[in-house]
């Protein structure tokens, strides 16, 4: 009988032309042809609800290998799993043999390849398979979602595969990461939930996460370089073009350095694994730190009462306001959250004689606060309990927000600017005014306004 059913539903798939990868005109023909053969959708429905009322029990299932990768993964219904067995065969044919197309360093063939076929596939998974789901009672799963997860399953395995092949190439390395990053990216528009497995979990693994953030800290550093040793750091970005930042008067090396802040947490803030966005979160104190002593050093070269020692200060300023208003984003409430749970989890466990966990914390030298980003380690666990405890009522009880160490450093910063500027002024007004509070009044001679005429008063 299964294997019955299972013959009966191939048969409907491909009178229905599935999978679909022919071309533009000859996919317009099939789709005529679909729409002439509607006996073919009696017999969709009755050899998919068939077919998934035979799902195994758990206990039953066969281990697959993506399980090792992501704790907890579940199989797909078994329909969904003959929708996606023929372009399983393809994708193995072309990018896990000794074909062309099997080329380690061009990751983003197989990934533009799987968007394609989720792309030329959604069509028909919403109007004739999604209902039928509802039908059977999977109300929270959709057709597209569960398609494109059997299909992450190739990218997750042959990514998994790939990435140790790498050796010590930080170039390949690195394209493979951000391919990957926008393979993802592109997958949350075609609708795949965030909160679903898929890529990030391999790139969250101890070994490749641990190279990833190396690499990522060492060209951030280097961009600061280049940002500050640009020849125009210190000019306003748009020239005449008057901008907000115009108002704020801030120098294009400040605007560069907050934008790579922001690539930055645009890079890890879909990763599934809280640890590993604080070990990026650390990572990005770890450069304004660095950034806010470069500034002193520089401040330091300046006369108080130059061009560039203002432009320092309004910099702060401007680094200041954009922080604060971080501090109010869910992502950094969230990231803050779990960064002290986890201190408070550690702390705990350490009173309790069991201090296995590998530490969070921060390692403080006198008013600065410096974090080790090697003291951080990923640990594996499933998304579920990352974010099950979460609730948005601890954080009106939550002490602080993310950024205010950085913040207090900054605003100490400007402070002991301001008061060198206002000492300074005060030092050049009474040097200036010396020849002045000399002067003898009663012998000066009275201009035509009936003042008295001094040159040391202009």
């Amino acid at each position: 009988m299964p294997h019955d059913l299972c013959s009966e539903f191939d048969d409907v798939l491909k009178g229905f032309g599935w999978p679909f990868i022919a071309s533009p005109d000859t996919k317009q023909q099939q789709t005529n042809k679909e729409q002439i053969a509607d006996h073919l959708n009696d017999r969709l429905d009755v050899a998919f609800i068939c077919l998934i009322r035979l799902q195994l029990p758990d206990a039953l299932l066969t281990k697959e290998a993506i399980s090792e990768i992501i704790p907890g993964w579940r199989p797909l219904p078994l329909p969904l799993q003959f929708l996606v067995k023929p372009l399983c065969r393809r994708f193995k044919y072309h990018f896990c043999s000794k074909k062309m197309t099997n080329n380690i360093k061009k990751p983003e063939w197989y990934m533009t390849q799987l968007l394609t076929w989720v792309r030329d596939h959604s069509s028909f998974l919403e109007e004739r398979i999604q209902p039928l789901l509802d039908k059977a009672g999977f109300k929270y799963s959709t057709a597209v979602s569960e398609f494109t997860k059997g299909l992450l399953q190739l990218a997750i395995e042959k990514l998994a595969a790939d990435l140790p092949k790498l050796g010590q190439d930080d170039v390949l390395f690195s394209h493979t990461i951000d391919e990957t990053l926008v393979f993802c990216k592109e997958l949350v528009g075609f609708g795949y939930p965030i909160n679903q497995p898929g890529c990030l979990y391999v790139l969250c693994s101890d070994s490749v996460f641990n190279r990833w953030l190396d690499l990522e800290d060492k060209s951030a550093t280097e961009k600061v370089d280049a940002i500050l040793q640009s020849e125009t750091a210190w000019q306003l970005p748009y020239g005449d073009n008057i901008t907000d930042l115009e108002e704020l008067m801030v120098p294009e090396c400040t605007e560069a350095f907050m934008t790579l802040m922001l690539v930055i947490t645009d890079r890890y803030k879909r990763l599934p694994n809280p640890l590993a966005k604080i070990k990026f979160f650390n990572m990005q104190l770890l450069l304004l730190d660095d950034f806010r002593t470069r500034l002193v050093q520089i401040m330091r070269e300046q006369h108080p009462l130059d061009a560039i020692y203002g432009s320092i200060l309004n910099a702060i300023n401007y680094i200041i306001l954009i922080l604060k208003e971080w501090s109010d984003l869910p992502l950094f409430l969230r990231l803050h959250y779990y960064k002290v749970e986890y201190e408070n989890f550690e702390t705990n466990k350490k009173k309790q004689g069991n201090g296995d966990l590998a530490e969070i914390g921060t390692e403080k030298d006198g008013d600065s606060n410096t974090i080790s980003v090697s003291s951080l380690v990923v640990t594996n666990f499933e998304i579920s309990e990352v974010f099950h405890d979460f609730d948005q009522i601890k954080l009106d009880f939550m002490k602080g927000m993310a950024f205010d160490n950085t913040i207090s450093l900054f605003e100490h910063l400007r402070k002991e600017m301001r008061k060198i500027i206002v000492e300074m002024i005060m030092y050049d007004t009474k040097a200036r005014s010396q020849h002045y509070r000399k002067d003898r009044y009663c012998s000066q001679r009275y201009c035509s306004r009936g003042m008295v005429d001094s040159p040391h008063a202009c």
